[in-house]
């Protein structure tokens, strides 16, 4: 069938695609030494395969107490974030402290007019602003006024819930052991630990591509009114997640061509008007809220960057930030002269760079997006730190245990990425019983990864797919050790 066989294409570009994002983040690490990394990555390899076939040994036994164990590691992981969140208490600064200050300014007088000459020329950020602000006007109203706290609980709290939905989620596609494996790999991801404390767009979009796919699976099983109702709250949470962060958007992309691929015209309609009508309603609304109450939008024409201004600064060395492609965007006033400028300058560089250029260039954003297993928490955790503690040596770049730190966790991260890419090549080769279910997360990892290598580069910007990454690589090792006959196939595969 050529929908088959368009789906064994798309595995083939990503096993390429990863095959480099695997290499180069292992033996072209720009952040860890490989000669530390490597033999990190080896081990974890082993001791992670051990414990999955110690899981499937038990699993029948764990299989009754499952969701007292979710629940029971949820609350853990909840607790550990908000602990470490408030021991590593900083006083946010730049975009982070437009976001937090301007959320607390906004909960507290009904206006952000302190930070409007901000969020003016950036107005992305206007979304994660008013997030924050919900849940700090309802601390408010209980007396709490701590808002660094309520955000370390708000994002813990979009980590934990996180947490659960991977578990769910594999356990919907497969077993039990690959849900409580997912567990495994939660608590021995060190990053997720500190996640609480990074309250900004990243970390506070965590939850939501692993919550549009988790709704995805339940409306599969409906039928009727219910479908659509489950429909229109995939919409819903796609929109209020790319208010935060617009790249939420991606899983629901991927989800439509699924639906394209799995479904009959007439479905395929019903899905794209509830997706497309919630998120147009709830972004249109938003903006014209924004515009009509607080913001001048001939300012925010004049001050703001066009999008196209990320992609040319991606284009710009390794792509991270540079001043100077600011100075060159910020010096035309003229939005449509800014524009056009822009465009030529970014075209400029594709030209220049070529094709090998742009090769080298796709090596070097692949292993900085994602070759550190950090997830850039130490991006917050340097900016005026309140307290000295011997956690701040672990989690600060700076800080001399920091280096073991990071490798650690990214050799985590590192052999999960090798599990999702053998997963890949086993659905090449027809030996994937889940490939397609797995089609639409894959895609939208692709769909992440092709992002980034267009976009400014940041090792932060993954992170809200980290757990789809996450399941791919844990399904992949269930089918590789079975295929191995590691482990038998205790119970029938789901449907």
């Amino acid at each position: 069938m050529i929908k088959e066989r368009l789906i064994r294409i798309f595995y083939g570009v990503f096993a390429v695609c990863f095959s480099l994002v695997f290499i180069t983040a292992l033996f072209q690490n720009p952040s860890f030494k490989p000669q530390w990394l490597i033999p990190a990555t080896l081990a974890t390899l082993v001791i992670l395969s051990l414990i999955y076939c110690i899981i499937a040994k038990y699993e029948t036994a764990l299989d009754k107490h499952y969701y007292k164990i979710l629940i029971c590691f949820a609350v853990v992981m909840l607790a550990v974030e908000i602990i470490t969140g408030i021991i590593l208490r900083y006083d946010p600064m730049w975009d982070v402290g437009a976001v937090q200050k301007g959320a607390a300014e906004w909960a507290d007088t009904g206006t952000f007019e302190s930070y409007y000459p901000y969020f003016s020329g950036f107005p992305n950020n206007l979304g994660g602003m008013a997030f924050l602000t919900v849940f700090f006007k309802i601390a408010s109203v209980f007396g709490i006024r701590d808002y660094y706290a309520v955000g370390v609980v708000v994002t813990s709290l979009m980590s934990s819930i996180t947490i659960v939905l991977v578990s769910l989620i594999c356990r919907s596609l497969t077993n039990t052991r690959n849900a409580l494996f997912a567990l495994v790999l939660f608590a021995v991801s060190a990053q997720y630990w500190f996640l609480g404390g990074a309250v900004y767009t990243d970390a506070l979009t965590i939850m939501f591509p692993a919550l549009v796919f988790w709704l995805y699976l339940i409306s599969k099983k409906q039928f009727g009114a219910k479908r659509i109702v489950t429909y229109l709250l995939m919409g819903f949470t796609a929109a209020i997640g790319s208010l935060v962060k617009f790249t939420v958007l991606i899983m629901l992309i991927a989800i439509v061509v699924d639906i394209c691929f799995n479904y009959k015209p007439k479905e395929i309609l019903k899905a794209g008007v509830c997706f497309v009508g919630v998120v147009a309603v709830i972004m249109l609304s938003f903006n014209a809220y924004i515009y009509s109450n607080h913001l001048d939008r001939s300012v925010m024409k004049r001050e703001s960057r066009p999008y196209m201004h990320w992609v040319m600064m991606g284009l710009n060395g390794s792509g991270r930030y540079n001043p100077s492609d600011y100075e060159f965007t910020d010096s035309i006033k003229d939005p449509v002269r800014k524009r056009k400028a822009v465009t030529e300058e970014t075209f400029k560089r594709v030209k220049k760079l070529g094709i090998s250029g742009i090769y080298n260039l796709a090596v070097k954003k692949s292993a900085i997006d994602f070759g550190d297993g950090t997830y850039g928490s130490t991006d917050f955790f340097w900016i005026s730190p309140q307290n000295e503690t011997k956690l701040h040596d672990w989690v600060i770049e700076s800080e001399k245990h920091y280096k073991k730190y990071g490798t650690y966790t990214t050799a985590v991260q590192t052999v999960v990425i090798l599990f999702m890419l053998i997963g890949a090549f086993m659905a090449i080769l027809k030996k994937n019983e889940y490939s397609k279910k797995m089609f639409p997360l894959y895609l939208s990892v692709f769909g992440i990864w092709l992002f980034l290598m267009c976009w400014e580069t940041n090792r932060r910007y993954f992170v809200n797919f980290a757990p789809i990454i996450l399941i791919c690589g844990i399904v992949s090792i269930d089918n590789i050790l079975l295929k191995t006959k590691y482990i038998s196939q205790n119970k029938p595969l789901k449907n």
